[in-house]
This record gives structure tokens, sequence and C-alpha cells, in this order.
């Protein structure tokens, strides 16, 4: 459902065939409703959002620690306002701040923040996505997020006699894999 006409100013019983400009808007009429009550004349404008950057990248981030946020914005880019009703991450990630709430003015655009804290074990890559739902014609939008663990180290010392005595050369080697 595009549309769910109220018999105020907006009309009330659409009965044309709908007409679609270049552009995605719709243009109809509504046989009551309007002043008057004789009727409408409407347009249903295709709103869009886009998701900027088109990916969240993360350098290597130690396990069960969180990284410093990153930004990523939804931009409005109709004459129109957009209601974003939820914005939702999987995988190791997490919104720290969200802007979203009161919607998208158009033209404008609102911001969230996202932290990275990998969990479990292992090195290998983490995966992740950001998806925002509203009320945009193009909804629901997406972006990747992804994000790495460093490799852990291990150090071993080892010495070239033991036990030593006072006054002994004593050798230690410190091995870092």
């Amino acid at each position: 459902m595009l549309y769910s006409f109220t018999g105020g100013p907006d009309g009330r019983f659409p009965v044309s065939t709908l007409v679609l400009d270049s552009a995605g808007n719709l243009y109809g009429t509504a046989s009551s409703g309007g002043a008057n009550n004789q009727g409408v004349v409407y347009e249903i404008v295709k709103t869009t959002a886009v998701v900027k950057p088109t990916s969240l990248t993360f350098g290597p981030q130690p396990l069960n620690t969180t990284s410093s946020a990153k930004r990523i914005s939804l931009f409005n880019t109709s004459s129109i306002p957009i209601t974003v009703t939820s914005v939702n991450v999987q995988g190791d990630f997490a919104i720290s701040a969200n802007t979203c709430q009161n919607g998208v003015r158009p033209d404008t655009h609102c911001d969230i923040y996202v932290t990275y804290t990998p969990t479990g074990t292992g090195t290998a890559p983490r995966t992740g996505t950001i998806t925002f739902v509203d009320t945009a014609f193009n909804s629901p939008q997406s972006a990747p997020l992804s994000g790495t663990v460093p490799y852990p180290t291990k150090t071993s010392v080892s010495t070239s006699g033991s036990p030593s005595f006072v006054g002994q050369s004593v050798t230690f080697t410190a091995t870092v894999t």
C-alpha cells in the first residue's frame, strides 16, 4: 500500500487510472474529499534515500574490545520527509548513537554511529550489515560492515643455562611468533 486516503483534503475514493511521470511520481483523482467534498487531483511523490558511505570498514580490533564509532548516514534525496522506522545491525557491530529517530527532512540526512566489538575466538574477518527501514520508495537500504581481528602473538623466553650461579654469564633468547 502506497497511501491511505483520509477523506479530508487528500481526498477519498480514488477512481482514476494512475499516471506515472518520468521522475516516478504518481497522479490520479479521487471522487470525494477536498474542498467542498468535490474530489481532488492528487500526487504521490517517489521518495528515495541513499546510504553514505556505501560501506564501513573497521581496522584490527582485539577480541572483546570496542572500537571508536564510525558514522554512516541516510540521505533523503526527495522533496518530502522520510520516516525511519528502524535501523538494525548484524554481526559484531552495534549502534552507539542514532539521529534518525525524528525522520529525515527533504534534502538532508540523519546519522548513525556504529562500533565494532569482535567476540568469540579466531582471527577471521568479521562481517555484518546495517539496514535502514523507512518510508522511502527504495526501502530498505543496506550497507555492508566489516572488521578484522589482529593475529595473536606468542612470546617465549629461554636461557642458555638453568640453573645458573652468581657471576655466571647467561643468554636470554626471546621468540615472538
